[in-house]
């Protein structure tokens, strides 16, 4: 029996806009984010973690503002009637938090589309419940919302391990149509 769903949580880094490329791209990196098959991508940059947040820091606001939207991010915000934007903001980058919420503006305005609620927080599960989907590419969030009691799918992306990243939305639309009652139009 499809379970029902009446709110959808999206992640922005990763699934809407790519941090992993406005990271490789601010450090020079010759790397494409096709190269990054683990969560630690400052290990691909010869860096350290503290090293990674600082270049990102550095850079302040515009490194959020900058990110390059995925070509399947306007069908992400278009498809569901009741949505969230739900993103971590981390503390190691405080320009994240205004950057992040600048970034949706600028897009949904160029995009024709209202700007999306967000809810930041790094506690994804906290916000589980049995008729929520969360849609994140980081493997633990999405763990932790189902061990909570909601619903998750892993997007698929090269550096998590939901296998075949080549199109993401054709595997996002298989992985939910045989379990998930959508309000939506899986096209």
């Amino acid at each position: 029996m499809p379970i029902t769903i009446n709110e959808v949580l999206i992640d922005q880094d990763g699934v809407l806009s790519s941090f992993v490329s406005a990271y490789l791209k601010l450090v020079g990196s010759p790397l494409q984010e096709s190269d990054i098959h683990g969560w630690h991508m400052e290990n691909y940059t010869n860096q350290t973690e503290e090293e990674m947040w600082q270049c990102i820091r550095e850079a302040g606001e515009s490194f959020w503002t900058d990110m390059e939207a995925y070509p399947w991010a306007y069908d992400l915000l278009t498809n569901f009637p009741t949505f969230y934007v739900c993103t971590a903001a981390s503390t190691k980058s405080p320009a994240a938090w205004t950057g992040k919420i600048r970034w949706l503006n600028t897009f949904c305005s160029l995009w024709g589309i209202p700007t999306p609620k967000v809810i930041m927080t790094a506690d994804k599960h906290l916000l589980a419940a049995p008729d929520r989907l969360l849609i994140d590419d980081k493997p633990s969030s999405v763990k932790q919302f189902i061990k909570a009691g909601g619903n998750a799918i892993l997007f698929p992306r090269p550096w998590n391990t939901s296998g075949d990243s080549s199109d993401p939305m054709a595997t996002l639309w298989k992985k939910t149509a045989p379990d998930l009652m959508l309000f939506c139009d899986p096209r």
